[in-house]
């Protein structure tokens, strides 16, 4: 429960003027998405317009073979088509994951993913619906205890707070629906855990693995947190001694370091992915100069916002939930710093700790300090430019502009299985 009455106003504000929404987003989606995020963002008709705007996104992303730029909406779409399951085969591939086999899936998530689509339709754009609706609760949830909260203003630097809240995997990530499912659920799965400590957020927790296998680390993570609570020291001292490992770009360490003896056999090829050559080659847009300076940038940043927050939550120990949030989001995050070696795996960790370290700032610091929200827009400057490229990639001009109506009919495939 929200610890203010601020949201109970906050929700019941704006009902009334829910018809209007929903008139204009049937003109003009996109128009009332702009009009509900600066008119009243926390009203419960905003929330309605984000979730429609946010499924038909999911509905009108542009897929071509013939274009490369981004590999993740490709070789999903290509995977959905080639996968024709049976209730009995899924059952299958979920067994010999939970088994472990060799040559099993490390995760079944997108296998269940395409056996419900594909139940109904061919239609690839409804697969995306399908996948976005469980994260799109939980990014827009996560959210609420930002923009509900009676320190939160709708001014310049409340929507850069919830720029930087969401950026790391905005709505777009959806085409790699697996890592963008398992980390929205983990966030949300995380506020919600150290605020309430109900139990059924720990079984999120448990499911993470089977969405995206990478999160198995996150596992890690928590059970380090429940070892180490009453030992906070040896928290900070984790932490401390992960700055440097943190600080050293993966592009330059020797992968030679890294043994996969290490891993269970069911993950030795998807580590050995990350390690090989030719993921570094077709990840060569991480590796570049100006990539690595920015992630360096970041780094810093959090760096120094951790350690800044660290007098302050020691300071506010009543605040039981923060403190707790705090020390998780620290081991996040030095877990980040051992594992940065790996390609892809280190920087998925630091968005996840990225995004709590924006939340706890916001609940922590802010509104003090608040200048210091242009120091975190700077940091993700490049990420702001890449990403609304990505956008321009899988969206056509109309989205912007076309009606409800057009843009869920020009999408709309009357195929099914056989």
């Amino acid at each position: 429960m929200i610890e203010n009455s601020h949201t109970a106003r906050s929700l019941s504000h704006g009902v009334n003027d829910l018809p209007l929404k929903l008139a204009l987003f049937v003109v003009w989606p996109f128009g009332a998405f702009l009009h509900s995020l600066f008119k009243n963002p926390a009203s419960r008709s905003s929330y309605c317009i984000y979730w429609g705007v946010g499924l038909l996104f999911c509905w009108s992303m542009y897929y071509s073979p013939s274009n490369t730029f981004y590999i993740d909406l490709i070789l999903t779409v290509e995977h959905f088509y080639e996968t024709h399951l049976t209730f009995e085969q899924l059952l299958e591939e979920i067994k010999k994951t939970l088994t472990m086999s060799v040559g099993a899936h490390p995760d079944f998530y997108r296998l269940i993913i395409y056996w419900l689509t594909g139940n109904i339709s061919t239609n690839f754009h409804l697969m995306y619906v399908i996948a976005g609706i469980p994260t799109l609760y939980c990014m827009l949830n996560s959210l609420k205890y930002i923009i509900e909260d009676k320190n939160f203003k709708a001014t310049v630097y409340g929507y850069i707070l919830m720029l930087l809240f969401v950026l790391p995997r905005s709505i777009f990530h959806v085409q790699n629906f697996r890592y963008f499912t398992a980390f929205w659920i983990c966030v949300y799965c995380s506020l919600c855990y150290f605020r309430t400590r109900s139990k059924k957020y720990l079984f999120g927790f448990g499911v993470l693995p089977f969405i995206h296998y990478s999160f198995l680390l996150l596992l890690f993570c928590l059970f380090l947190f429940f070892f180490l609570k009453k030992y906070p020291r040896f928290s900070k001292c984790l932490f401390y001694v992960s700055i440097p490992f943190a600080l050293i770009p993966f592009d330059f360490l020797l992968q030679s370091f890294v043994s996969l003896d290490i891993y269970p056999l069911l993950f030795n090829d998807k580590i050995g992915l990350y390690l090989s050559d030719d993921m570094n080659d077709k990840l060569g847009i991480y590796a570049n100069g100006l990539r690595s300076l920015f992630k360096a940038i970041n780094v810093i940043i959090l760096v120094f916002t951790t350690l800044y927050m660290l007098n302050r939550v020691e300071k506010q120990k009543t605040h039981s939930y923060l403190y707790s949030l705090f020390y998780f989001s620290m081991i996040c995050l030095s877990v980040f710093g051992f594992i940065n070696v790996i390609p892809v795996l280190g920087e998925r960790f630091f968005l996840l700790s990225r995004t709590l370290c924006i939340f706890l700032w916001f609940k922590l610091v802010f509104p003090k300090h608040k200048k210091f929200l242009f120091v975190f827009l700077l940091g993700s400057a490049l990420d702001i430019y890449t990403d609304a490229g990505l956008y321009m990639k899988v969206l056509s001009p109309d989205f912007f502009y076309s009606n409800m109506v057009s843009l869920i009919v020009k999408n709309i495939d009357i195929s099914f299985y056989n």
